[in-house]
């Protein structure tokens, strides 16, 4: 989908290059601890640590890792 005309991306990407690529990283980090913290709060309460790790490995990669995989991360989480 994109809802945002080219005029408009090209302002938004100016304005990103105009920042130092330390403060364009530190916006990155700060969108993927708002993320986590986002999937985090979704997930029931009452679960132990590892099982939180592994609806957070389900819930960020379950679309893009294959069974086989999927179940040795999981097994590794559950071991370990």
């Amino acid at each position: 989908m994109k809802d945002t005309s080219e005029e408009m991306q090209k302002i938004y990407h100016d304005m990103l290059m105009q920042k130092s690529g330390k403060e364009r990283f530190l916006m990155g980090i700060s969108m993927c601890a708002t993320a986590r913290k986002i999937v985090l709060a979704s997930l029931p309460k009452n679960i132990s640590p590892q099982e939180k790790k592994i609806l957070l490995l389900k819930r960020y990669y379950g679309n893009d890792l294959d069974e086989k995989t999927m179940s040795q991360f999981i097994s590794a989480l559950r071991s370990g």
